[in-house]
């Protein structure tokens, strides 16, 4: 057997190594893509809420607004000053609340933002650790069968060396000269 071209064929392969990761890669695609959608429901879900609290927020103003502004016609003050100082200030709590459900909304969609940003970074350092361990696995394949082959050369060199001394050695030279000549005499009989 030629070990060595089975040796320079293996190292020739371990040179011109290449990993093919598209199995990786789509699998880390399908995840991400399943990352992102579920990321987008949550954003979804929480401009939901956000609009229903603004719209909650609104429509208890309009109730507390409308309430005042009876309590104030029944004393006989809708039109007086203190009329516009609690319409103002109705106007000023609405603003503060609608400002404290969208700073809610900015944290929630921060946090999730983050959430998301963090899952997919994740996502990324495990594929290429699973990358890095298959390429690695895969080399030291090639390594280990190249070990193994050199291994094999190298018995292969002794046996025949070993075999090549006991054919040259005189005492063994003539015991196979007589083997063959008797070997020659049972053919010729």
């Amino acid at each position: 057997m030629d070990y060595q071209a089975l040796i320079d064929e293996t190292k020739h392969k371990i040179d011109n190594f290449s990993f093919d990761d598209s199995a990786y890669t789509a699998i880390y695609n399908e995840a991400k893509l399943r990352l992102t959608n579920a990321y987008k429901a949550s954003d979804k879900s929480i401009n939901t809420s956000l609009g229903e609290a603004r719209q909650r927020a609104v429509g208890e103003n309009a109730l507390a607004t409308k309430s005042l502004q009876e309590a104030l016609a029944v004393r006989g003050l809708a039109k007086s000053g203190e009329s516009s100082m609690l319409r103002l200030n109705q106007q000023l709590s609405l603003s503060n609340a609608l400002a404290n459900i969208s700073s809610e909304g900015i944290k929630s969609k921060a946090q999730l933002y983050s959430q998301h940003q963090k899952e997919l970074a994740e996502l990324g350092i495990d594929l290429g650790k699973q990358k890095a361990n298959a390429i690695e696995a895969e080399k030291g394949l090639l390594y280990d069968r190249l070990s193994e082959l050199e291994q094999l050369k190298a018995d292969d060199e002794r046996w025949r060396a070993t075999l090549y001394a006991s054919s040259s050695s005189p005492s063994s030279s003539g015991s196979n000269k007589t083997e063959t000549e008797s070997d020659k005499t049972s053919v010729e009989d």
